[in-house]
């Protein structure tokens, strides 16, 4: 097997951020960007990866701010699926299909057993329009997947308070 190149690394310093760009024979195929911003605990409060194929993104990875972390996939620089992970523990929280145009057709969240459910046809036009103003499916899937985490933390909170009995039982 031949021996891959090394990658030539190019470092950029922005406004908000530190970037550094990866080439492979003149060809950009990863970038790595953190922030200049940090949390109280020194850490960046957010850093992102994307790696690229053949000159078009094919993947954007980015942590924070705090333990969320964000996948979205692109084919032929159009992104076309999208995870989040609100906690931190790994799992999905959501996860975007999208239709040709970038839009997000399908959206799923982690339902209280752990399985994934189709969200109501309500959570997918709002997802439709706030990815128009939003700009980003990400931003989007992130915004459901908070919304979904909350009131799950809500419903713990009031299993804890009632006890399940209590709840199965109530009106």
């Amino acid at each position: 097997m031949a021996e891959r190149p090394p990658l030539e690394k190019r470092g950029k310093l922005r406004s908000s951020s530190i970037v550094t760009e990866y080439y492979l024979s003149n060809t950009l195929v990863k970038v790595e960007g953190t922030s200049t911003r940090t949390n109280r605990d020194g850490r960046p409060k957010i850093r992102y990866r994307k790696h690229f194929r053949q000159g078009s993104l094919a993947l954007m990875e980015s942590w924070g701010p705090g333990a969320e972390r964000g996948r979205l996939f692109y084919r032929r620089g159009k992104a076309v699926y999208g995870e989040v992970d609100v906690n931190g523990d790994g799992a999905p929280d959501a996860i975007a299909v999208t239709e040709d145009n970038g839009e997000p057709w399908a959206i799923f969240i982690v339902g209280e057993d752990g399985l994934l459910e189709l969200a109501d046809e309500s959570m997918h036009v709002r997802a439709r329009e706030e990815s128009e103003l939003l700009g980003t499916m990400m931003e989007v899937l992130l915004e459901v997947a908070r919304d979904r985490s909350v009131r799950r933390e809500v419903n713990e909170q009031e299993v804890g308070r009632r006890g399940r009995s209590g709840l199965l039982n109530s009106p």
